[in-house]
């Protein structure tokens, strides 16, 4: 009876040595509203038209994620954004610091007043449909230059129509609004 139960016993824990482990943070949430969260791991999630508003995603991984028109207007610190379609996405006012965005699809996303610091856009494609009242320091845009509120060149892209608002102080931002 011993025996049995010893091989019982080694036939469960031999099971469980073998099982694979299941991260629960690399599964693509069902309800990105509810399920956004630091350090969540989105990597190449389809959250198109996700409602992220608000949302603390610092250290988050949405590398190679769909945010295709998504109220994504939230924090990005030390988050990885790189290969991620923007497409119409609505960033105005997120907040990003050390955030890798590089190689990102921007066409016609939204990054007015959005405060954007030592980050990178290298290699980004597509025209943002605003950055107005963006406050950019030390960004380095698609093409490699950078840009800053301390340097000549204070944004990434210049608007059709020539004129720029760029934010160079928080009272300059909330002054252009």
């Amino acid at each position: 009876m011993k025996r049995i139960a010893a091989l019982i016993g080694l036939a469960a824990v031999s099971s469980l040595s073998f099982a694979a482990p299941v991260a629960a943070s690399s599964v693509c949430p069902v309800d990105p509203t509810a399920e956004a969260a630091p350090g969540v791991d989105w990597s190449g999630c389809d959250l198109s038209g996700a409602y992220l508003s608000g949302a603390d995603l610092t250290g988050a991984n949405l590398s190679g994620a769909n945010l295709t028109g998504a109220l994504a207007h939230a924090r990005y610190l030390f988050a990885d954004l790189s290969f991620a379609n923007l497409t119409s996405a609505d960033l105005s006012g997120a907040e990003f610091a050390l955030t890798n965005i590089t190689y990102v699809t921007l066409t016609g996303a939204n990054l007015s007043i959005a405060r954007i610091e030592f980050s990178s856009f290298f290699g980004a494609t597509g025209e943002p449909l605003t950055d107005a009242g963006a406050f950019y320091n030390q960004v380095t845009c698609p093409d490699g230059t950078i840009a800053s509120f301390d340097l000549p060149q204070m944004s990434c892209w210049a608007p059709p129509d020539g004129t720029m608002t760029v934010c160079l102080t928080q009272m300059t931002c909330a002054q252009a609004r």
